[in-house]
């Protein structure tokens, strides 16, 4: 099913929020759409989603790889500010970008990744139980068993089962692992931050890639309190997500 562009997904959006005041009819008309879209699905299992920006810019030599859930828009928003020019912003898999340019492997690769735990969380926020937002209808209504405003510990369960696996995950759950290529590319990062550390992360990258200042503006850091997700867990939940993002946990070195 053909994607909306994220232009028309904001117009969208504008009109859900009109009806922020009668959550009543705005769940309502969510729940049609779904089964709407639902129904036109036609049984068909999704592919895995690794089509998330990557930001690449031949002159000055870097390759970003956004991870949803992990500071993509504040990060997004630096390179369109500071390196508009330049920096081409390419919605592919990591393995095409590569295949297509043969001098990517000279460039600087870095990206940012979060505590599993705490992004599982944040995903379920804002694409299941947002009440605002047409667009995640286009998201969760592709997979069987997905449902707008599911309780957080069916969403966890959800994950954990087939239609929920990295082999068809959308990008916004994909192990954080797979997104950054896999076994096949993971270790050909120059650097991988943590979101948990933004600060000083990133202004080890803008010390390599010399694009604008080495401090990131935080336009959409939900980070005032990092460890707020886990009074939202009980142990099955917490075990669940250790078991389905085991490879996030041990490679890039997370506990709960």
């Amino acid at each position: 099913m053909a994607k909306i562009p994220w232009k028309y997904k904001r117009l969208v959006n504008k009109f859900f929020y009109l009806f922020r005041e009668k959550p009543i009819a705005l769940k309502g008309l969510k729940n049609f759409l779904y089964h709407i879209r639902n129904l036109l699905r036609l049984g068909k299992m999704p592919q895995a989603d690794l089509t998330g920006e990557k930001v690449l810019s031949k002159n000055k030599g870097y390759l970003y790889v956004a991870i949803p859930k992990v500071a993509t828009r504040s990060i997004l928003s630096y390179f369109e500010k500071y390196d508009e020019r330049d920096a081409l912003v390419l919605h592919s898999s990591l393995n095409n970008i590569i295949s297509e340019n043969d001098d990517i492997v000279s460039a600087y690769w870095f990206s940012f990744v979060r505590n599993p735990w705490a992004r599982a969380y944040s995903c379920w926020l804002d694409k299941i139980s947002n009440q605002l937002k047409f667009c995640d209808i286009t998201i969760i209504s592709r997979y069987e068993g997905l449902k707008p405003d599911m309780p957080f510990d069916k969403f966890v369960e959800w994950l954990c089962s087939e239609e929920g696996s990295d082999e068809h995950a959308d990008r916004h759950w994909m192990s954080q692992y797979e997104l950054l290529g896999g076994e096949k590319y993971v270790e050909e990062f120059n650097f991988i931050g943590k979101i948990e550390n933004l600060s000083d992360d990133f202004s080890i990258v803008g010390s390599k890639i010399n694009v604008g200042p080495n401090k990131l503006p935080e336009l959409n850091l939900n980070q005032k309190d990092p460890l707020s997700y886990r009074d939202k867990y009980n142990d099955a939940t917490k075990a669940l997500i250790a078991k389905r993002y085991k490879k996030d946990v041990t490679y890039f070195k997370y506990n709960f």
